[in-house]
């Protein structure tokens, strides 16, 4: 066990200019590191701390640590880190290595609670966190972290639970302004405020080749959570991805969606919330005043997507102010349109495979046509149970 002061200041270690890590903790060791604080550790893996044994981190705090990969700590052990902080570290050493995990690169068992990280960065994935293992995370806080490629705060290509977490104003350069998943990824009673990236501001689920040539193919469970103010090119909360393969298949992204919030998401050209393009499932969720400049004010799908019991209020795009279902398939029930708006399609666009069920549409607007809903043909649009139709403008029903 190593302990610092049990009392107001931690013990300093600093590593600056001694060009290794601080620990190198082997297999079969068991070690326990409590009120330190740690700054200056710079290795090519665990800038900081490199596990290989079973350790557990409290009360202790990691500052401008720096690594190919894991800038403060590398675990390819056990790791349970708690009440801890995590502040400037990064994964940019350079190179030719592909570098993750700003604060911690998890390739092993790593569970992480009321732990703050802030203003971590790498040059490829995971600006807070990289996990290839198995990885928890519960009442922590992610700010301003950022990646150049994925997952501002967190990467994911193996199992992950996110719990009662915050991320507040990460970034990735391309795809995943808080959280980057091609694996298995719960996340459940968390808020994501003000992230961006790309694709997927808030949350990206990918589903295609990898470095290795390999492939990966993410399933992502959203619930009871909130996305506030995030924005993207593409999914402004979050993109559900799809790749078309060397044979002609499609490897799709999984997407589930329940009870959950949606507000002030934006996009430039698809899905002011979220864009789909894999296979998703919304259900008892709430998409108010989200936009987009082209497509789905709320919600783009040029895949399947299965929504109900859910209410859109107030989102706005050029195509389709709630959803805009280009040449995918979508099934609404039990849900509620009010004072959605569009160019075409007030509430919902759709060139491709569309039934509605069951559904309410309030006072939506187009300037051109559709108040309610604009589709291809008659065809492509099946109307089944009581649909209910009231003040939307210029008409309920354009079929073009």
């Amino acid at each position: 066990m190593i302990v610092g002061i049990d009392g107001s200041e931690d013990v300093v270690i600093n590593a600056e200019g001694l060009g290794d890590r601080v620990f190198d903790i082997e297999a079969g060791a068991d070690v326990t590191i409590s009120n330190l604080t740690i700054t200056g550790g710079e290795a090519d893996i665990g800038g900081a701390i490199d596990n290989d044994g079973a350790l557990i981190v409290s009360q202790s705090t990691f500052i401008d640590n720096s690594a190919n990969n894991g800038g403060a700590i590398a675990n390819a052990g056990t790791l349970t880190v708690s009440q801890s902080t995590f502040i400037g570290n990064s994964a940019n050493i350079g190179g030719d290595t592909l570098t993750s995990g700003g604060a911690i690169d998890n390739a092993g068992t790593l569970t992480v609670s009321q732990s703050t990280f802030i203003d971590n960065s790498s040059d490829f994935a995971g600006g807070a966190i990289a996990s290839s293992g198995v990885l928890t995370v519960s009442e922590s806080i992610f700010i301003d972290n950022s990646s150049d490629v994925g997952g501002g705060a967190i990467a994911i290509r193996g199992t992950a639970e996110v719990i009662e977490s915050l991320f507040i104003n990460n970034s990735a350069g391309l795809v995943g302004g808080a959280i980057e998943n091609a694996g298995a990824l719960t996340v459940i009673d968390s808020t994501f405020i003000a992230n961006s990236a790309v694709e997927g501001g808030a949350i990206n689920n990918y589903a295609g080749p990898i470095e290795d040539g390999s492939y990966l193919s993410g399933t992502l469970e959203v619930i009871d959570s909130v996305f506030v103010a995030n924005s993207a090119v593409e999914g402004g909360a979050i993109n559900n991805y799809a790749s078309l393969l060397e044979d002609g298949s499609y490897l799709l992204g999984t997407l589930t969606i329940i009870g959950s919030v949606f507000e002030n998401n934006s996009a430039a050209n698809y899905g002011g919330a979220i864009y789909n393009e894999g296979v998703a499932t919304v259900s008892e969720s709430y998409f108010k005043d989200n936009w987009v400049n082209d497509g789905g004010g709320a919600i783009a799908n040029s895949g399947v997507v299965v929504i109900s019991q859910s209410i859109f209020a107030g989102n706005s795009a050029s195509e389709g102010g709630a959803i805009n279902n280009q040449d995918g398939v979508a099934l609404v029930s039990d849900s509620t349109f009010v004072l959605n708006s569009a160019e075409n399609g007030g509430a919902i666009n759709n060139t491709g495979g569309l039934e509605v069920s069951d559904s309410t549409f309030v006072v939506n607007l187009a300037t051109g046509d559709g108040g309610a809903i604009v589709s291809d043909s008659e065809i492509a649009l099946v109307l089944l149970g009581e649909n209910v139709f009231k003040k939307n403008q210029p008409d309920d029903i354009f079929l073009a």
